[in-house]
């Protein structure tokens, strides 16, 4: 018997600037430490875990961008999620962030690169059950078949993003 998409588990990946937080408040920020003040309170995650929790399902959050060398210590996600009192969006643990600060070797432009890297972490541990919220292009993202939602680099997460979430979820992972 074929395992449905409901029984697999979820998994969203997540860019930070233009996605978690916007332009504005990247601006705002100085120097190379961890950025997780921006974090703090984020409206956009917990839209996401509502509406996962309203579905009674969950997925597991995995950081995609360029800061993904921040998000290396597990205990501080783990403790910001706790803090944060998710209680549908989980920390992936295994390997929780995909480094795309390298050039990916079959990218021809700078943009496509991290949905290269996405790709192969994709196939890499087998995941079928996925969404990427990213405020790159979607073309990368269509040409290698990923499921993509674009966010505005200004905005972060907008209002018909999450539109689009709740009926991917509502469509495709709802358990019932």
């Amino acid at each position: 018997m074929a395992v449905s998409p409901k029984n697999q588990p979820h998994f969203l990946f997540f860019d930070f600037d233009g996605v978690l937080v916007t332009s504005k408040e990247i601006n705002l920020y100085s120097g190379g430490k961890c950025p997780y003040n921006y974090l703090k309170n984020n409206t956009y995650l917990h839209y996401i875990d509502r509406i996962l929790k309203s579905y009674n399902t969950e997925a597991y959050f995995i950081p995609i961008s360029s800061w993904s060398s921040v998000f290396k210590d597990i205990n501080i996600l783990k403790e910001y999620f706790e803090q944060e009192n998710f209680e549908a969006l989980k920390i992936y643990e295994p390997e929780h962030y995909i480094n795309t600060n390298n050039f990916h070797p079959k990218a021809k432009l700078e943009n496509e690169s991290r949905p290269y890297h996405v790709r192969d972490y994709i196939k890499r541990h087998h995941i079928k059950s996925y969404l990427v919220f990213d405020d790159e292009c979607t073309v990368p993202y269509l040409f290698l078949g990923l499921r993509h939602i674009k966010t505005s680099v200004y905005d972060g997460i907008t209002g018909e993003n999450f539109n689009h979430f709740n009926f991917f979820v509502y469509n495709y992972w709802r358990k019932n």
